[in-house]
């Protein structure tokens, strides 16, 4: 009986520490599979400079301003698991000659341009480009994500973190959102994965007071985060 006791202590023992190096290869895997082997994220922060996007409905907060605010925030999310991130902007100007006398369309031809330059120089697994909704009824509220309809992978991308954002629209919206095509120059403007990520909307007082809360905010980072794994180790 001590010896089939022992036996099946031992034998145990064994199953439990393969388990553990089996979840530690896998969870080292996914690191190292992201830093090596061109696994780089694009993360986009909408607007900037002159063009500040919609403003808060309650706080009048700069839509430009809450984009950067999650730009880096989700960069930092992304590196710790491993991704090589790039920034479009890392300022609140935009990504034009502000000391040229330029119009409004010339700064925005040059913003989107240098935007397009950056995503093919960079040649990533995928852009996420990030921004807050606005709507004239102050009714809708939630997460959304747009991808182009004309790309199978970015529909792909789009699903994969609307499904995971759902969570937090369950929770706070009480509603699960569908992803949508979209018809959007940073979507549309190379053959990479793009999507855009309205992440809610300044329109309705809720989702702007969540948006602007640190613990919503890092509920929101940690989906997309899981989205971007899921669509890239798939």
């Amino acid at each position: 009986m001590f010896v089939i006791f022992k036996r099946k202590y031992l034998i145990l023992c064994i199953c439990v520490i393969l388990c553990a190096f089996a979840a530690l290869s896998v969870t080292y895997g996914v690191k190292a599979a992201a830093a090596d082997g061109g696994r780089v994220v694009v993360v986009d922060a909408g607007h900037g400079g002159r063009d500040g996007g919609v403003t808060g409905k309650v706080t009048g907060v700069r839509e430009s301003d809450l984009n950067l605010k999650y730009a880096f925030l989700l960069k930092a999310s992304l590196e710790k698991q491993g991704f090589k991130v790039i920034m479009t902007r890392t300022t609140e100007a935009g990504l034009y000659d502000a000391a040229a006398a330029l119009s409004e369309e010339s700064r925005k031809s040059q913003d989107m341009k240098r935007r397009k330059e950056i995503i093919l120089n960079s040649k990533p697994a995928c852009v996420i480009s990030l921004h807050m909704n606005f709507f004239s009824q102050s009714s809708p509220r939630g997460a959304q994500v747009f991808y182009n309809a004309s790309n199978p992978e970015s529909k792909k991308l789009s699903a994969a973190i609307q499904n995971k954002l759902n969570i937090v629209n369950g929770e706070y919206a009480g509603k699960k959102i569908s992803n949508l095509p979209g018809d959007y120059y940073m979507i549309k403007c190379t053959d990479y994965s793009s999507v855009i990520i309205e992440c809610g909307f300044l329109s309705n007082a809720d989702d702007e007071r969540l948006l602007l809360n640190e613990a919503y905010q890092s509920k929101l980072i940690y989906e997309i985060t899981n989205g971007v794994l899921v669509y890239c180790f798939r």
